[in-house]
């Protein structure tokens, strides 16, 4: 009996499936070859941009918690055994897959394979999902509309957590899609364990992973109310297995529940408004950070949709889409006001509403695209070298109508989205020409509004810029010194002088990140990214070079401390060995080095303290 139910509902979801993408169904020279569309658009093009577009594919300068993952990466069980478990060591499903691929080549090499890995992943992930729910050609274009998006290929480069707990989700996205058509139990376990893997990439996903079963509690509720056990225990063993596994995997460091005391403090600093002080005044940073646009103009124009067809009736595939795009939508200010948070303000968090953005994004292409003939699948692909065309020029995108004295800001991009929403109330949406006309509409608005969006313009390399490849190659040159030159036993801790990093050319500021912490700014350089290397702020022997006398300084007398000085100019080096000697202080000079790349040159020196001196230049020099 539940056999037969079962299979009339597959079929019944196909054929909605084939009404709402009729490529799959009639005979078009596309529908012939739909697994080239797989291959060429979930894989192919994708990689290519990846690897040839005009963008970053390292960590930043001075961007501190990518140069700490990047140090967990290389030296994953040396730094918990010496530091303890912390919340970024604690993102075993970020850390650990690094740490691993680090073993089997260089620390450069093995993080483009993450980079690539979790790119590619999190598109193969929602290409397939897409096109069990909706067909081929929603795929397409959402699927394109996320890998050129600057945000989701900022998410993947910049060496934070953001790729792969992305391509977690979307991976959970897809093993429920699957399931939905199969009912098969094992694909829930395959999705727990997917949740699992992003929440411990980032606690925050478990917002994300909400976002989607929503989606699958609104399209699929019937079955869900029928088997509730099988839903929720399926996902339960996938999670239970992923937390035995990461339990084996890292037992020498001691991984599990009693490591997630690390935790105890930063979430209390989240309930308490902490990251209040992270905020800048609203206007100073809302209408430039368009990628915002997006999300707003997809669910609204879906409940649009929904309100012109309300006489007609709509598929709950439609609603559920609906619903998880408006909350995806809110989710980021909803979380700011119950925290008191900076989330919607931060790239870093933007990938939270993502699942939920490309979920309304194929149910609108889904309803838009033309029905007939060959012309659906010749728009999704028009739309897809459109976005291709738009990330790979958006900084001449930018320039060009930033100097037009065109405001193209967060406010004009989204009422131009509503503007074609609200077409799209009116009887005239029942024509195929204005839904597609309405589409590529949409489309423009969004590509446009990637392209104009302030805090990912860090993706892109323009004339002048440092090709992040130069600092990451630093950070790989100074732990490979840590390594060879500070002995088993001693503490590196990290000293320089901010200020002083420059290129060949003389440029700082603009190779640095201002962070603002309450009422105060200051900035952050590559000096930082290599002081990241052993977690940062617990590595920082003192963060300036100056005059101030050295004898309260915390570890100044410790014999077990090995001071990395970092500088660009040999007479800081005299000036520290001074500082160190006044203060009374043994010292010696263990390693001199120097790194050199195309645009800096940096010193990395290791000094050794012994404890107490005479403040003579044999006791210290």
């Amino acid at each position: 009996m539940f056999a037969g139910e079962a299979g009339d509902m597959h079929l019944q979801f196909i054929e909605e499936r084939d009404q709402n993408d009729r490529a799959a169904s009639e005979a078009t020279a596309y529908s012939a070859f739909g697994w080239l569309f797989d291959v060429v658009f979930a894989g192919l093009l994708p990689a290519l941009f990846l690897l040839f577009a005009p963008i970053q594919r390292f960590m930043p300068a001075g961007w501190v918690d990518p140069g700490i993952y990047f140090g967990l990466s290389m030296d994953y069980f040396d730094i918990v055994k010496a530091y303890g478990w912390d919340y970024h060591s604690l993102r075993v499903s970020f850390v650990l897959p690094n740490a691993l691929a680090n073993t089997l080549m260089p620390p450069i090499p093995a993080r483009l394979i993450i980079v690539f890995g979790f790119y590619l992943l999190g598109l193969f992930a929602l290409y397939d999902g897409i096109r069990i729910l909706w067909g081929r050609m929603p795929a397409v274009v959402t699927t394109s509309f996320l890998a050129y998006s600057p945000v989701y290929l900022l998410a993947n480069t910049a060496g934070y957590v953001d790729g792969a707990y992305l391509a977690y989700v979307l991976s959970f996205f897809a093993a429920l899609a699957r399931w939905s058509v199969s009912r098969q139990t094992f694909l829930l376990v395959v999705a727990g364990i997917f949740a699992m893997l992003a929440i411990l990439a980032h606690t925050l996903a478990v917002s994300a992973v909400g976002l989607v079963i929503l989606f699958f509690l609104v399209l699929r509720w019937e079955d869900i109310i029928r088997r509730p056990f099988n839903f929720v225990l399926g996902g339960l063993a996938g999670g239970l297995l992923t937390w035995l596994f990461f339990v084996v995997a890292l037992h020498k460091i001691h991984f599990g529940i009693g490591a997630f005391s690390a935790l105890r403090w930063i979430v209390n600093a989240s309930l308490t408004g902490f990251s209040a002080n992270y905020r800048y005044r609203l206007m100073d940073w809302l209408p430039v950070t368009t990628r915002h646009a997006p999300g707003i103009v997809v669910s609204l124009t879906l409940i649009f949709l929904l309100l012109a067809r309300r006489t007609e009736g709509f598929r709950r595939i439609e609603v559920a889409a609906a619903v998880v795009a408006v909350a995806g939508a809110a989710l980021l200010p909803a979380l700011d006001l119950s925290l008191k948070g900076a989330l919607t303000q931060s790239i870093f968090y933007a990938g939270l509403a993502v699942p939920a953005l490309v979920i309304g994004t194929a149910s609108l292409s889904a309803m838009l695209l033309p029905q007939a003939g060959n012309l659906r699948p010749l728009l999704a692909v028009l739309i897809a070298l459109f976005f291709i065309a738009t990330s790979w020029f958006a900084p001449a995108i930018f320039a060009s109508l930033s100097t037009s004295g065109l405001t193209v800001d967060l406010f004009v991009l989204t009422a131009c989205g509503m503007i074609v929403g609200l077409v799209l109330l009116t009887p005239m949406q029942k024509a195929q020409s204005v839904r597609a006309a309405a589409l590529v509409a949409i489309v423009i608005v969004c590509g446009l509004s990637l392209a104009m969006n302030r805090d990912s313009r860090q993706l892109y390399k323009t004339a002048g810029t440092i090709d992040n490849l130069e600092y990451s190659r630093a950070a790989a040159f100074v732990r490979n010194l840590l390594k060879s030159g500070v002995r088993a036993g001693r503490i590196p801790l990290f000293w320089f002088q901010r200020d002083e990093f420059a290129a060949r050319d003389g440029r700082s500021r603009e190779l640095a990140r201002t962070l603002r912490f309450g009422d105060s700014e200051f900035v952050l350089t590559p000096y930082d990214t290599l002081a990241s290397l052993r977690l940062w702020d617990r590595s920082l022997f003192l963060p300036e070079l100056s005059n101030q006398s050295l004898e309260s300084a915390p570890f100044l007398m410790n014999g077990s401390v090995t001071v990395v000085f970092i500088d660009q100019d040999n007479a800081k080096l005299q000036a520290a060995i001074n500082s160190l000697r006044n203060a009374g202080v043994s010292c010696n000079v263990a390693d001199r080095s120097t790194f050199h790349s195309q645009s800096f040159d940096i010193n990395v020196t290791l000094i050794e303290l012994h404890g107490p001196g005479d403040r003579t230049s044999a006791s210290c020099g």
